[in-house]
């Protein structure tokens, strides 16, 4: 018997060959639904992320402005504000930082180079954490160079410090 052009049945190789052409199309479906769904997974995870480390950044921002407004001892430390980068949080250097308010303050008159090198540390570190950056038209190490003591007007509201906590028990002693 051979098989006529009329018969309505499809044969045993054609129908193999069928399937196997829907598998390979199904599979390449599959396949691009399932990285789809993986890249939506990813940028959620990956929001996510970014959202908690802000809430985290924002929350110990908060924390260090109120524990630096509540400071009255200049010998105490000052919490240094975390700034919030595309790594994730970056905690400052403490040795470029300074260490109580009375070498913060200190800052406003600057007298060797490395204190100008710290301030501009300092200064770069905290522009992320500050609000409402006003575009200047210095640069940084020529502003801080030029007028130091509104560099450190700027840090100072920034980190939250008073100086009046600092000067009333300093004016006490004397």
């Amino acid at each position: 018997m051979t098989a006529s052009t009329s018969n309505p049945c499809l044969l045993r190789d054609d129908f193999i060959d069928s399937r196997n052409t829907q598998d390979r199309q199904l599979d390449a479906e599959l396949a691009s639904i399932r990285a789809y769904i993986q890249a939506c997974v990813d940028a959620t995870e990956k929001n996510l992320i970014r959202r908690i480390n802000d809430s985290d950044a924002k929350n110990k921002q908060k924390m260090a402005y109120i524990r630096n407004q509540k400071l009255r001892n200049p010998k105490l430390p000052i919490a240094p504000v975390v700034s919030l980068r595309d790594g994730g949080l970056v905690q400052h250097e403490p040795t470029r930082f300074p260490e109580h308010a009375n070498q913060f303050y200190a800052l406003r008159r600057p007298d060797t180079t490395a204190k100008v090198h710290d301030e501009t540390y300092t200064d770069e570190g905290e522009e992320d954490a500050a609000t409402a950056d006003k575009p200047s038209k210095l640069s940084l190490w020529d502003a801080v160079q030029t007028c130091p003591e509104l560099a450190v007007d700027e840090l100072e509201s920034v980190l939250g410090l008073n100086k009046q906590n600092f000067i009333v028990p300093e004016t006490a002693r004397n």
